[in-house]
Formats: structure tokens, sequence, C-alpha cells
């Protein structure tokens, strides 16, 4: 029987997102943390790593991942940090999965909600659904652990299938 495992995390880095991280910087400075994050999830074993990466681009990914491996890559990246010494350690693949496609979704989740106003009830339905806010004072694993709680990921796609509409 293959099994699944869906890990919600948040962006490290800064992006056109509906939620930024204001001080990414501080993300090197958390190695210990995130070696910790990476141990305990190789306890699950994963033979495979999705991530949202445009499956298009899948060789810049690869590019990344060589990069990676030989320290010439440096990054505060979710990918860098947490799916790159995985996918090392554990010697699996990282694929990308991502669907934002030409024609599929052309416009980044920030410049979306920016045109979210000229639809005010869809709006108030959306915010209805509270994302978690990212505290690196808590550190990076209780906000994993808090990203991950039944309620915070039904609302979570709650809002993205609502967000879609628009």
């Amino acid at each position: 029987m293959k099994r699944l495992m869906i890990l919600g995390t948040f962006h490290m880095e800064s992006q056109n997102d509906i939620h930024n991280l204001k001080d990414t910087n501080r993300i090197t400075s958390m190695q210990d943390e995130l070696s910790i994050i990476v141990e305990k999830l190789s306890k699950y074993k994963p033979t495979k790593i999705f991530v949202e990466f445009e499956k298009k681009n899948q060789d810049k990914l690869d590019n990344y991942y060589r990069r990676y491996l030989e320290d010439k890559l440096l990054s505060t990246n979710e990918i860098v940090q947490i799916t790159f010494p995985l996918a090392k350690k554990l010697n699996c693949p990282v694929i990308a999965i991502d669907w934002m496609e030409r024609g599929a979704a052309e416009r980044a989740c920030g410049d979306v909600i920016n045109e979210m106003s000229k639809y005010k009830d869809l709006q108030d339905e959306i915010e209805q659904y509270k994302m978690p806010e990212v505290n690196l004072d808590y550190g990076i694993l209780k906000n994993l652990i808090e990203l991950n709680t039944t309620l915070s990921s039904d609302n979570t796609k709650a809002y993205y299938i609502n967000y879609a509409l628009l």
C-alpha cells in the first residue's frame, strides 16, 4: 500500500503571495531547528518529494538541486531549507508539481488579492477563513505544526477554493 504525506509550509522567502514573511533573513540563523525538522521528516522515509514549482521548469529545479549539492546555492526558500536536505539525506527525487501554467493561473496570489476588492461578497466570504500568520519568534517547527492542524488545513482549503473563483 502506498502512503502519501502532505506537509503544509510557509514561504520562507518573500514573493508576491497572500502572506509574505517579513524577516526572511532570520531563516539562515535557524539551521539547527531546520536540521531537526529534516530529521523528523526523514523518519517517514519518503521515496519522492513533490514541491510547489512549475512542472515545465523541472530542469531548472534539477539545476537548483545540483547547485545545492555543490554548496553553491544560498537561499532562504523552503525548498532549499527543507526539501533539498531531506532529498539529499534519503537520496530521493525532487519533483516539480505546481499547476501555475500559462492559461491556468497567470497571476500570483498577491495580484489576485489586490483585485478582490471588486468582488465584496466573495472577499467577505474568503476573509472569514483565517490563515495562520507565521511568527518566527515561536520557531519554524511550531509554525509548521500550526499550519498542519486540521482546523488550519480545512480553513486553507476553503480559502483557496473560494479564491479560485476569482
